[in-house]
């Protein structure tokens, strides 16, 4: 069965409103490009099987079943709400995802218009990535002039009916982007960190790294991970300096300062992305976590950088 084929057995989708989608613009819609090499390609590249740039004007829902493969989407504006077994959140503008697609997922908009790009993803060497981390979803902002951004757009140029030039360009830029995505969610190398941080610690701080915007009661890994919460707290504290709930206040603060550093997000829509309805809660804990309100941290870091680029006077 070829992946075309593959497709259409797993998608399913229907406007939000008015009637059902057709199944043939199902796929029209959302897969721009099938890909096909003109030449035979090694089983270990990475390769892509469908994808390109998307544009969508109104609300719809699309589900997948399980395919064996990776899926790479990337928000260019608007935005989307994707849910699977290990993640559900926002892709917002600049926003991208890596996602190993064998327990199936769903996409639905979020803000309209939504303009974004996907890749299907292929390749023996995927299974040695994949191995490198429990988790499927790699969230990740692209920002402007950045090396994950230029990736995409060398993806982005490679024709559907591609050469064998254009194969050995794809699996080197899919390699390069893979191994700077996966760089990050690496254990540390110092041999007494595998001694001293059982997984279920570094279980739960993946969690939070990756799922950030989820609300979640320690009871729940009490249950998941089978260890006593006030044991996961004390053991989470003195393994990464805080307990679970400050380490995730934290990591909202850290992703909320790249976003208003990287993106046009307003602050409310900020607060919303990283698990804050309520905004004037948002900026307090911001303000108390940095001493300054995330409209002057902006202001005052994107003024360092300007006089910095300065010419010296």
């Amino acid at each position: 069965m070829n992946f075309e084929e593959q497709l259409n057995q797993s998608v399913s989708g229907k406007k939000t409103i008015n009637k059902m989608i057709n199944k043939n613009t199902e796929l029209s819609t959302l897969i721009p490009n099938l890909y096909q090499c003109q030449t035979s390609v090694p089983k270990d590249f990475l390769k892509l099987l469908a994808g390109g740039t998307v544009p969508i004007n109104y609300p719809f829902s699309f589900s997948f079943t399980s395919l064996d493969c990776n899926l790479l989407l990337y928000t260019l504006t608007g935005s989307c709400k994707l849910t699977s077994k290990q993640f559900t959140g926002t892709i917002g503008k600049q926003n991208g995802l890596l996602l190993n697609c064998k327990d199936g997922f769903s996409l639905q908009t979020s803000v309209l218009p939504w303009k974004f790009k996907l890749f299907f993803i292929d390749g023996t060497d995927l299974a040695s990535f994949n191995l490198l981390t429990p988790h499927s979803i790699k969230p990740f902002i692209v920002a402007d002039h950045s090396s994950l951004q230029q990736y995409i757009s060398k993806l982005s140029g490679i024709p559907s009916n591609y050469s064998g030039t254009d194969a050995l360009l794809m699996h080197k830029t899919l390699t390069d982007l893979f191994c700077e995505l996966y760089e990050h969610y690496l254990p540390a190398t110092d041999p007494l960190t595998f001694t001293s941080i059982p997984p279920y610690l570094t279980e739960l701080k993946n969690y939070l790294d990756y799922n950030y915007q989820a609300n979640f009661l320690l009871s729940d890994f009490e249950e998941t991970l089978k260890v006593n919460k006030y044991r996961l707290c004390r053991e989470f504290s003195k393994a990464y300096g805080a307990p679970p709930l400050r380490y995730l206040k934290q990591r909202r603060i850290e992703v909320a300062k790249e976003m208003l550093l990287t993106t046009d997000y307003n602050i409310h829509e900020i607060s919303s992305i990283v698990g804050y309805e309520n905004t004037n809660h948002f900026i307090n804990l911001f303000k108390k976590a940095t001493g300054l309100t995330p409209n002057v941290f902006k202001q005052t870091v994107l003024e360092k950088q300007s006089a910095l680029r300065s010419p010296a006077q």
